[in-house]
């Protein structure tokens, strides 16, 4: 998965929904501030204000400008003129057969960029962080593990790839990491253990539902056999998915949650994840 492209075509579909009201937000803005602010200069948008990041707003317009990483269309249009659509948008109208702005520009960024030669050296990096070096420290890689589930990758859907990139790279939407006001404890009702990545990797009842879900059997319960690090194959991939999509699930779901944004009690929790397995096993088949 191209994931700069992959960003920068959702950036892209969202900026063109709203680029009215991002037009008239730049002018209220410097309606605002008027010409004399000392950092209107560092920006033609919103001043940067010493940060190294550019505003949201100012990467918003950036995008409906084709600047930033959007800027690499132009290459692709010289090798392929059919992406030229994208150069009028939405004046012009997306290609044939299109199934929507966003997989459209995703298919034209995609041929400019190229996966990290390091991948291996960064995903480990990340792991350190979301694991802590302790338990980073734990896992015993499997050799050539990385292009092992990469092949692995090749014979299933892109889903459950998907799920593995979220899980390696930290992205699990836990009240935790996405510092939210009301920190969960474990929404399957583990005592003592907190709404976070970590935790869920060895979550008893989460691996057990999965488990029944799929019907199948772990011969390990380390964390680097969940992650498909110390032992690649299918149906480590597709457990790890199925837990994947079943705490997202119960996160999105308002009826798993008091109404002060506490859990419910786990006696709920787990019916309500045994009822959800017809709607997950068809997001992880073969």
């Amino acid at each position: 998965m191209p994931i700069l492209s992959y960003c920068s075509a959702i950036r892209y579909r969202f900026a063109a929904s709203e680029a009215p009201y991002l037009i008239q937000l730049r002018e209220d803005f410097f309606s605002f501030i008027g010409d004399n602010s000392p950092l209107v200069g560092t920006a033609n948008i919103i001043p940067h204000g010493g940060m190294l990041s550019p505003s949201i707003l100012q990467c918003l317009h950036d995008t409906l400008c084709l600047k930033g990483f959007m800027q690499n269309v132009h290459p692709q249009i010289r090798i392929n003129p059919a992406h030229s659509w994208i150069l009028s948008y939405p004046v012009s109208s997306l290609p044939v057969g299109s199934k929507g702005v966003q997989s459209s520009v995703l298919s034209i960024l995609s041929g400019c960029e190229k996966c990290d030669r390091d991948l291996v050296n960064a995903v480990k990096d990340k792991l350190k962080i979301s694991l802590g070096a302790d338990t980073f420290r734990g896992i015993r890689f499997q050799e050539d593990w990385l292009p092992k589930i990469l092949q692995t990758f090749s014979n299933t859907n892109s889903y459950l790839s998907m799920c593995w990139l979220k899980a390696v790279g930290g992205g699990w939407t836990t009240s935790i990491r996405m510092h939210e006001s009301v920190l969960l404890p474990c929404v399957f009702g583990c005592l003592d253990c907190r709404d976070e990545f970590r935790h869920y990797l060895v979550c008893p009842i989460l691996w057990q539902l999965a488990k029944e879900a799929l019907n199948l059997m772990e011969t390990s319960f380390e964390i680097g056999h969940r992650l498909c690090l110390s032992e690649v194959n299918i149906n480590r991939v597709r457990l790890l998915g199925y837990c994947h999509s079943l705490y997202h699930y119960i996160r999105r779901s308002p009826e798993c949650f008091e109404a002060n944004g506490n859990v419910r009690d786990s006696r709920f929790i787990q019916s309500f994840a045994a009822s959800l397995v017809r709607a997950i096993r068809p997001l992880i088949s073969d």
